[in-house]
């Protein structure tokens, strides 16, 4: 079996699993986080289905207490869960379209997390062109660091399909999420950060009204609304191919879980360069 070893450890997030744990622990106790130990779930009476969850991919010291409200909320709605896709962009360009992964384990200081030998058959059996390409994987850091969280939520850690996407679209996403919806069970991790900006006040009103956009469900009117402002969103194909995910499942409703920016851990300078960070829970109602 082939392992695939983070190429991030040890700097976006702790090298070590006692490190990791605690830093992921802090993330969720700290200010902006979701306030509780999420290795716990929380008792709720809420029967929608969640699709599946979006998540930053900051570094865990910027983006980490974000990411565990998107965690929480996949661990209180999925307690038990087998399996997901992890879906992310291609910054580093390794990767042609679509890239899936053939076999093996990726490898994280919490452990190893396995290749589902059920989401490969999916990917081997589907209609798209997945490239199933380990080398395309190999640097980049978008779905490496929503591991950790999901190895932490879990005792019993899930296996996994990893989706990088290169040169996103709308429509390259709506074809993916076809896929993703006809998959039995389906649940998602989609990674995405917001805006990239040298203007606070821009990266506040360009983030806040995506949001908005997204969470109508219209990603006609989100993509419309990226491309005017030409907005930053390194992961927004994952993004829609989530909500579209969702929407052929049943009636989608999108939940704002919460949202920061890098301004508000380092404390915010004029000209200064910052990053927003989302967690939105997807249902299927």
């Amino acid at each position: 079996m082939t392992t695939r070893k983070s190429p991030i450890a040890g700097s976006w997030y702790e090298g070590t699993g006692s490190a990791l744990r605690e830093q992921i622990r802090r993330s969720a106790l700290s200010e902006l986080g979701v306030g509780y130990d999420f290795a716990e779930t929380l008792a709720t009476d809420d029967s929608r289905r969640l699709v599946g969850v979006v998540s930053p991919h900051a570094g865990y010291m910027y983006s980490g207490p974000t990411a565990t409200h998107a965690y929480a909320a996949l661990h209180n709605h999925h307690p038990d869960l087998n399996e997901l896709f992890v879906v992310g962009p291609d910054h580093r360009g390794y990767g042609f379209g679509m890239s899936a992964y053939p076999e093996g384990a990726w490898r994280t200081p919490l452990g190893d997390m396995e290749i589902s030998p059920n989401l490969l058959s999916e990917v081997r059996n589907s209609q798209l062109p997945f490239d199933l390409d380990p080398s395309a994987h190999s640097m980049e850091h978008s779905i490496d660091i929503q591991l950790p969280m999901i190895q932490y939520a879990y005792s019993r850690t899930p296996k996994f399909m990893p989706i990088m996407l290169t040169r996103q679209s709308l429509e390259q996403s709506m074809r993916l999420g076809k896929f993703l919806s006809g998959v039995k069970g389906v649940v998602i991790a989609a990674s995405s950060d917001l805006s990239h900006e040298y203007d606070y006040e821009r990266l506040e009103r360009n983030d806040r009204e995506m949001i908005d956009h997204l969470l109508s469900g219209d990603l006609q009117s989100a993509e419309r609304f990226r491309r005017e402002v030409d907005m930053t969103s390194c992961g927004f194909g994952a993004i829609y191919a989530l909500i579209h995910t969702a929407e052929l499942i049943g009636r989608v409703e999108v939940e704002e879980l919460a949202y920061s920016n890098s301004a508000m851990i380092v404390g915010k300078r004029p000209g200064q360069y910052t990053v927003g960070y989302l967690a939105l829970a997807v249902y299927a109602v």
